[in-house]
């Protein structure tokens, strides 16, 4: 006997709600993903000229650039799944009504069967969207009546600065404290980027776009070199104390190109705040005086003597030997900085003109510990720091 007809129910027209919202989300995420892409393709400061030009905006993303690409894909991969997304339930059914539905299954995956009204869809969306936005660090810029403040900031990228006392390092520390010290700066202050280990170089001048600020910190890159810290001062001095006066304001050239443009000052020189990160350990500079400069010592590594772990090579040189010139000497000077005695193998690996391999030769050394001297309450109230030393010569025949 014939099956009696299948019930059926009626049919809800889907409604323009659903695309309308979820249009509307993608047209808000557009901007925040252009900028998103500017940002990892180092175009922020390119994008915040316009924005500050345009509309008085300016954003940051501090994300790394892991996390920031990941941030960017998250919608197309959260639409994506849904897309992918196959819902089926067991059921009992008569055979004409299983067909129908094997038909209809057929179009799950057509370009737009997946666009149904799903609110959770647009709810993720929604706080993937927050994310976004709440990642770039919108800032408003207004018209300030009052003038900002200069700060300059010297940041050391010497040897010392890769120890991993604390981590990463050193010089990654110096390099987030440097950032962060940016980022808390408001509105209208003017600071500039110096790197130094033995020489010092402007990474930045004065500028109050922080985005190329925190771009010249992120530039600096670790070296062997010592530090000396004279040639940073002298820097960062001659602009707060202006001596010569090519730095006069006063002999701005008319016309100039703003790309081009120099740093100048008044007669009386700038107030400025000087935020050194560094480890300390450099030698005093003699006849040097703040005047307009505030010092600010962002003290980088682990506190205490106990805490120091440094052994390093000081010193290096080669010299000929003076009653054979194919004879050469090689000297090598090691402090010790730990407080317990270090057994070390300094290695030397030198190639001869004309041939390709290098040859090695090794020396094992025991370098003593480091000891503190107490200072002698009658005659000096400086305490002593004495590394643990060694030295060694290598000598090399043959040598073209």
């Amino acid at each position: 006997m014939p099956l009696p007809p299948l019930p059926t129910r009626p049919r809800v027209r889907q409604g323009l709600w659903f695309p309308l919202s979820l249009g509307v989300l993608v047209l808000l995420a557009l901007p925040g993903a252009v900028l998103l892409a500017l940002s990892l393709l180092g175009r922020e400061s390119a994008a915040n000229g316009w924005l500050r030009t345009n509309f008085s905006l300016s954003y940051h993303n501090p994300l790394p650039v892991p996390a920031a690409i990941f941030l960017f894909l998250i919608p197309l991969v959260l639409v994506l799944l849904y897309f992918l997304k196959l819902r089926r339930k067991a059921t009992e059914v008569p055979s004409t009504f299983l067909w129908r539905k094997s038909i209809e299954d057929l179009h799950v995956n057509s370009l737009f069967q997946w666009l149904r009204d799903n609110v959770l869809l647009l709810v993720q969306l929604s706080v993937v969207l927050l994310l976004i936005y709440s990642a770039l660090a919108f800032q408003v810029h207004g018209r300030s009546t009052t003038p900002g403040r200069y700060f300059i900031l010297l940041i050391d990228s010497s040897a010392s600065m890769s120890v991993t006392d604390v981590a990463p390092s050193r010089l990654d520390v110096a390099r987030t404290e440097a950032l962060n010290e940016i980022d808390s700066r408001p509105e209208g202050d003017t600071g500039m980027v110096i790197e130094f280990n033995s020489r010092a170089a402007i990474l930045q001048p004065y500028t109050r776009d922080k985005a190329l600020l925190r771009a010249a910190v992120r530039r600096i890159s670790q070296t062997s070199r010592v530090t000396r810290i004279d040639e940073a001062l002298s820097l960062a001095d001659s602009l707060a104390n202006p001596l010569r006066s090519g730095e006069n304001e006063a002999v701005r050239p008319t016309g100039e190109n703003p790309a081009e443009a120099r740093t100048y000052v008044s007669a009386d020189g700038i107030l400025a705040e000087v935020h050194l990160f560094s480890d300390g350990r450099f030698p005093e500079v003699a006849g040097f005086t703040a005047g307009n400069l505030s010092m600010v010592f962002h003290r980088i590594g682990a506190p205490g003597t106990d805490a120091v772990n440094n052994v390093g090579i000081v010193n290096f040189s080669a010299v000929r030997d003076d009653k054979d010139g194919s004879k050469l000497q090689v000297f090598v000077r090691t402090l010790n900085f730990r407080k317990e005695p270090a057994d070390i193998t300094i290695e030397l690996e030198w190639r001869v003109a004309g041939q390709a391999d290098f040859k090695i030769k090794e020396q094992k050394v025991r370098l003593p510990g480091r000891f503190l001297e107490k200072p002698d309450p009658e005659k000096s109230k400086v305490t002593r720091d004495n590394p643990g030393e060694a030295a060694v010569t290598f000598d090399l025949p043959d040598i073209d």
